[in-house]
């Protein structure tokens, strides 16, 4: 993405990688070109970017799932601490 600052790279990350490559492959040209809203978490490192939340352009929106998978697999792995705590205790 560019503005008027300059140049800043974005990653559009998803729970599988088939997925980032069906993005490119089909709907990543629709927003080349384009002003967009793009929203995220700004990361440094030696070159810079944002992690994308999601990014829109004329009402379509496409979001990035690994923070909710993430979420989800938290919860699961906290009900299976806890089955299996309660197991190892007798309860």
């Amino acid at each position: 993405m560019r503005d008027d600052s300059g140049i800043i790279f974005l990653d559009l990350r998803q729970p599988l990688r088939i997925l980032e490559l069906l993005f490119g492959i089909m709907k990543a040209g629709a927003y080349q070109g384009q002003e967009v809203v793009a929203r995220g978490w700004y990361r440094r490192s030696p070159v810079p970017y944002v992690e994308l939340l999601h990014i829109s352009h004329s009402g379509r929106v496409q979001n990035s799932w690994v923070p909710v998978m993430k979420k989800a697999g938290a919860i699961v792995f906290i009900c299976i601490g806890t089955l299996w705590g309660m197991a190892l205790m007798g309860f």
